[in-house]
């Protein structure tokens, strides 16, 4: 894999592998075309790999630096950018695909946020730590109180209306569901695989839109171990991969880690 890591096709049935290139996957594009990426060279690149049939894109990264995540519009013709210029604090961008450069869309210091189904909002971190709703088109910053800085934002439900949250420190990993109106909390799942032995970390990473089936990866207290595990509440399919957000586990998924197994939890 070289010096990076590699963005690869895998279909959940055990297929081989087909590798796309370097950087590390941030998610498939709503039709399965494409692959958004992030190779960690200096500086950063941001590029598009396609799925079948088609070239390799690499995006005008403009001024920025560093790249902290990426992750696709619903509409697919953009990408949001959490990254930051020399000099400055990280801030999300907006790219379009059809051209030009990152614009930025935030204030620096925000980090750690998610894209809204609708893409008009951003939930992410404030420069206090804080949670706040960002308007991708003018206005002020909702604070969220409900969502404490020290959880991990996981995704928004589909409906728009709720966040998946957890904690990484605890151990099943405790993920609930967070209205944003009034803060209502209700547990969603608790995860964790049936052996424990040395679990360090437990991190669901990707979920469906159905909220059936999802994704998560494990860290053990022993020697160059992790692994990714994904389940699906109607059967079980085995992956080493990240799913679109709109597709059961049953599609070609895009992975971008070292892993050693990927088994059902």
């Amino acid at each position: 894999m070289g010096t990076n890591y590699a963005v690869g096709l895998r279909k959940t049935d055990g297929s081989p592998v087909v590798k796309l290139g370097e950087g590390t996957q941030r998610g498939l594009s709503a039709d399965g075309k494409s692959v958004l990426a992030v190779v960690a060279s200096t500086p950063p690149q941001i590029v598009i790999y396609p799925t079948g049939a088609g070239e390799l894109r690499h995006l005008d990264r403009g001024g920025l630096e560093n790249v902290e995540s990426a992750e696709w519009f619903p509409s697919g013709d953009s990408i949001l950018i959490c990254g930051n210029e020399p000099g400055t604090a990280t801030r999300f961008y907006v790219q379009d695909l059809a051209g030009g450069t990152p614009r930025g869309m935030t204030p620096p210091g925000t980090n750690s946020g998610k894209l809204s189904p609708d893409g008009k909002l951003v939930l992410a971190k404030g420069p206090d730590g804080k949670f706040f709703l960002y308007s991708l088109f003018g206005g002020e910053p909702r604070p969220i109180p409900w969502l404490s800085d020290f959880e991990r934002l996981i995704c928004w439900t589909a409906d728009g209306r709720s966040v998946l949250v957890s904690s990484d420190a605890m151990i099943p990993s405790r993920v609930e569901r967070v209205d944003l109106e009034t803060g209502r909390r209700t547990l969603f799942k608790e995860i964790a695989p049936s052996d424990r032995v040395g679990l360090m970390l437990v991190n669901l990473s990707f979920l469906t839109q159905d909220e059936r089936s999802y994704a998560y990866g494990i860290t053990r207290q022993t020697p160059l171990y992790s692994s990714w595990r994904a389940r699906s509440e109607a059967g079980c399919p085995a992956s080493s991969s990240a799913p679109t957000r709109s597709s059961r586990l049953s599609a070609p998924v895009a992975w971008a880690r070292c892993t050693s197994r990927a088994t059902c939890g």
